[in-house]
């Protein structure tokens, strides 16, 4: 028995049977996976390719990088779940002395807030937004632009 035969008998036996399906009927994500598990047991890129009926190497192994890119996302996202929920409760306990001006709190709110942004991207600007800084403020009364004295 080859590498590659292998590594196919493993991802049968994690239940993927390749005999009752082809190629083409299997999703991106089963695909990707299936050549992570031929990857992490010591398959090549050709060997992927051939197994999972793709016309070259490198579509192998954008697949086994899609794969791994999925698995370092899913804790990020964790971790930043986890992080909003710290700091749902340290807004939590600074609101009531903060909500009565105790100068010291409201500080500490501002910079819970500012670091709730920059983790949920809200302060960026995207590249082609046609937002940009100007050295001009709005006058909300009167709905007009006022230059900034630089």
């Amino acid at each position: 028995m080859n590498q590659l035969e292998a590594t196919q008998q493993a991802t049968q036996s994690e239940g993927h049977n390749s005999s009752r399906r082809s190629a083409r009927k299997i999703t991106f994500v089963e695909r990707a996976a299936r050549a992570l598990t031929l990857r992490r047991n010591g398959a090549t890129y050709d060997e992927i390719a051939q197994s999972l009926g793709l016309s070259h190497r490198s579509n192998a192994r954008r697949l086994v990088e899609s794969a791994i890119s999925e698995i370092i996302r899913e804790p990020a996202e964790e971790v930043r779940a986890l992080e909003l929920a710290r700091m749902d409760a340290i807004h939590a306990a600074l609101w009531p002395a903060a909500s009565t001006g105790h100068l010291p709190s409201i500080d500490r709110l501002l910079r819970v807030c500012e670091r709730r942004a920059r983790l949920l991207g809200l302060d960026r600007t995207p590249l082609d937004s046609p937002v940009r800084p100007t050295g001009f403020v709005i006058d909300m009364a009167n709905s007009s632009p006022i230059a900034l004295e630089g």
